[in-house]
């Protein structure tokens, strides 16, 4: 990747619904001691269990040449005992970029560590710290850190309570580029959803107005379908294998009889056919949100709601299908949707590649 800072902008936040997520789950698990512990407004940053910051031994030429390049030293972080194994990946992820904000709070921020301090969705876990670093400073990775550099200063770099990092825009811009198309849908759905000021037309426009050229073209698909009516990470993806698969796009959280308190909201819902689409994660069923059970006649009841109301046919899907080969398609196919356009097999199968990448239990919110 190639980046630059450019023209400070200081910015305060509200808190987003991801932050009220990470907050519960401080408190839950008995955290303290956050970096901003006496900080009043903490909680408008998402912050994991503290870490316990251990420096690595080094020698006193090992440690003086770090200082003469301004590189922090090599960092391991612990969590209370019992609390590492609790986290998801995407919590683990952070905590490794408050470690590294502990031994060098200049740095800037980009890609998956600054989406994450903006409560954006990752898709899978384990990412570097990523940093980044004026054009005169080398790209590279080491202790768990990669530093990107560019010669062009067309970046915004935001201030939160003295944490520096890429714009919200800016940072979905870059993962369009640099990652998966289907991520990039993730970040850009997120975004939109999160901040009125950004909409599909402004991150088109800003990615075209980068003075770097690399990665434009890849990042156009993402940046042009993004949509904040998305409520999730998987509906984003599921979104992204629809199109792929060649079927219509569906219209996102259609109110499928009254609105409100008369009808029942369909993540997605293609109106020629009268089909609903549920694109359902392991989280709904997986406990965390009360007993499993009890969320699936939930949702039998839900659907047999929709079908009264006038669906032709609900049809649900989980992670493993946008993973198993051409089980999303089947499963569409088998409720009456037929493909109006040839499927984009490529893609396809990178996107499963990628989403068969990521470690247990990263299934991002």
């Amino acid at each position: 990747m190639q980046s630059r800072e450019g023209p400070l902008v200081l910015h305060s936040r509200a808190s987003s619904g991801f932050d009220h997520q990470r907050a519960q789950s401080r408190r839950a698990l008995g955290c303290c001691r956050q970096r901003w512990a006496n900080d009043a407004d903490a909680d408008n940053l998402p912050s994991p269990p503290p870490p316990a910051v251990r420096a690595d031994p080094l020698d006193a030429q090992r440690a003086a040449w770090r200082d003469r390049v301004g590189w922090p030293r090599r960092l391991r972080t612990t969590c209370r005992v019992g609390v590492a194994r609790r986290l998801a990946g995407w919590e683990r992820d952070l905590a490794r970029v408050h470690a590294h904000l502990l031994v060098a709070p200049d740095d800037v921020l980009c890609l998956e560590s600054a989406a994450l301090l903006w409560g954006l969705p990752t898709v899978g876990a384990g990412h570097p710290v990523h940093v980044l670093a004026p054009d005169t400073a080398t790209s590279r990775h080491s202790g768990g850190v990669q530093v990107h550099t560019s010669a062009h200063a067309d970046r915004i770099i935001e201030e939160i309570h003295g944490i520096r990092l890429t714009s919200r825009a800016d940072t979905c811009v870059d993962i369009a580029r640099h990652r998966h198309p289907g991520i990039g849908l993730v970040a850009a759905d997120a975004a939109v959803g999160a901040d009125r000021t950004i909409d599909s037309l402004s991150l088109v426009t800003l990615n075209e107005e980068r003075m770097s050229a690399r990665g434009r073209r890849a990042a156009r698909w993402a940046l042009s379908r993004a949509d904040g009516r998305a409520e999730s990470a998987f509906e984003s993806l599921s979104r992204a294998a629809i199109e792929w698969w060649g079927f219509p796009p569906p219209e996102l959280q259609q109110w499928i009889g009254a609105d409100g308190a008369g009808g029942d909201r369909a993540d997605m819902w293609w109106s020629a056919r009268r089909v609903a689409g549920e694109a359902d994660g392991r989280i709904k069923y997986d406990g965390r949100f009360g007993d499993p059970a009890a969320a699936l006649r939930a949702r039998e009841d839900r659907d047999r709601r929709l079908l009264r109301r006038g669906a032709r046919a609900v049809v649900h899907w989980g992670w493993d299908d946008l993973t198993d080969g051409d089980a999303l398609r089947a499963l569409l196919m088998s409720v009456g949707l037929s493909p109006d356009h040839p499927p984009d097999l490529a893609r396809l199968a990178t996107l499963r590649t990628t989403l068969r990448a990521r470690p247990e239990g990263s299934e991002p919110p």
